[in-house]
């Protein structure tokens, strides 16, 4: 069956995606303008409609700052515009949680946060990081809500996923990538996955998108008896 049909469109609880590197020549995402609205016009098949896109913000590879990425955003909606394509698309980004977060909390920095209250962070792949109860603290100082991006993909929860009880008791939400569900990553991260919906710890779900290359996989996703139970949770995409 295809994922253009009736049965496999994408439903109203993916429709807002949010998180995706969108934004051309900024990370490791999109290299291009054309190729960024090519995979716009491919997700809008498929049924999304609205896309928080959110570059990489990591000090030791990815300089992004809050400028840079409106001004990316605000260079990829003319482009678009001069296409005759308008789609809702905003920017937040993908923080590392590193020394250079805490420092932009602490010294009171905008932060592109997704709807200006979540804060989505990532860590590497092997180990906690140190400065994860300071950045909780910092970001409560400020209102803001931290969001792990796609913890199944991280190896110290692979092997200790009762970590994100205690996370989760620390008021950090999680966000699932959908590819995760459709054997995109490693065996691990299909199993975390899978047990993250079982243990109602999915808060929301984005693509993740990086290439077109994803979209072939992206577009199984409605097959995975996992992802259909969560058509009925109330993930924070339906209110973004």
């Amino acid at each position: 069956m295809g994922w253009w049909s009736k049965e496999a469109v994408i439903t109203e609880c993916f429709e807002t995606d949010l998180h995706s590197h969108l934004l051309p020549g900024l990370d490791d995402g999109a290299k291009t303008a054309e190729e960024t609205l090519s995979i716009l016009r491919t997700m809008r098949d498929m049924g999304f409609k609205k896309w928080i896109t959110t570059p990489h913000i990591f000090n030791d590879y990815y300089r992004n700052d809050a400028e840079g990425i409106k001004n990316a955003l605000a260079a990829l909606k003319t482009f678009l515009a001069s296409k005759g394509e308008s789609f809702d698309i905003s920017a937040a980004a993908e923080y590392y949680l590193d020394e250079h977060l805490i420092q932009l909390l602490q010294d009171d920095k905008e932060i592109l946060a997704i709807a200006g209250r979540f804060l989505l962070f990532e860590t590497n792949l092997f180990s906690i990081s140190p400065f994860v109860n300071n950045m909780i603290f910092e970001a409560g100082k400020r209102s803001l809500i931290p969001i792990m991006a796609h913890p199944e993909r991280y190896d110290y929860i692979v092997s200790n996923k009762e970590l994100l009880f205690s996370l989760r008791e620390k008021g950090v939400l999680f966000q699932v990538n959908l590819l995760s569900f459709v054997d995109y990553y490693a065996v691990s991260a299909k199993k975390i996955a899978r047990w993250m919906v079982d243990n109602d710890l999915v808060d929301s779900v984005g693509t993740d998108l990086h290439n077109p290359r994803q979209l072939l996989a992206l577009q199984e996703i409605m097959s995975d008896r996992y992802v259909r139970k969560l058509i009925d949770r109330p993930l924070l995409n339906l209110n973004l």
